[in-house]
């Protein structure tokens, strides 16, 4: 439910949802519990920065600058795919993927 609403916020309404407490707000107008939204947010929070800081980290090295992109775990390497280029393109993604 929040993701959904999450999405429907930031694509349909264009909500600036980079700060917690919009999300907090969101959470509220869906009437969640709040203590328990806030004990989520605390204990997920140090892993969250982990996440984006290796996040930006591939991004530097790949040199991506934008979303969405995918680097993908192929073998034992990993490869900057161009999602861009296949768009509508299922048999160059398979070849791709290969």
């Amino acid at each position: 439910v929040m993701l959904k609403s999450i999405q429907q916020a930031h694509y349909v309404n264009g909500a600036k949802l980079d700060e917690i407490a919009a999300l907090r707000n969101l959470a509220m107008s869906l009437a969640l519990d709040l203590n328990e939204w806030d004990f989520g947010i605390e204990l997920s929070e140090p892993k969250l920065y982990q996440a984006l800081e290796a996040s930006h980290t591939l991004m530097k090295e790949y040199e991506i600058s934008g979303y969405p992109s995918v680097i993908a775990e192929i073998g034992d390497e990993l490869k900057r795919l161009p999602i861009s280029a296949y768009y509508g393109n299922v048999p160059g993604w398979e070849a791709c993927l290969k």
